[in-house]
């Protein structure tokens, strides 16, 4: 089973304040059963650029960030899926 922590640490302090799981049948996989959850989250992380602004995107996974004095503030979404057996 997938759960994500409230807070976690990689690279700063990342506090994820939404985090939804549910499950659903899968039309892809002959209608089997798939967990998902979906995180959003905030963090604040020191960065090597003194000012900066990043945009992320792949397969709906995002972050927004801005640097400010080499300290960047991020706002994100995650998921993840797995079948159930």
């Amino acid at each position: 089973m997938i759960f994500t922590k409230r807070f976690e640490w990689h690279h700063g302090p990342i506090f994820n304040y939404r985090i939804k799981w549910y499950a659903e049948p899968n039309p892809e996989d002959n209608n089997k059963h798939w967990m998902y959850e979906e995180t959003w989250f905030v963090s604040v992380q020191l960065n090597k650029e003194w000012f900066k602004t990043d945009n992320f995107y792949y397969d709906d996974h995002t972050r927004k960030a801005v640097t400010i004095f080499g300290i960047r503030f991020s706002k994100g979404y995650v998921w993840q899926a797995e079948r159930l057996v």
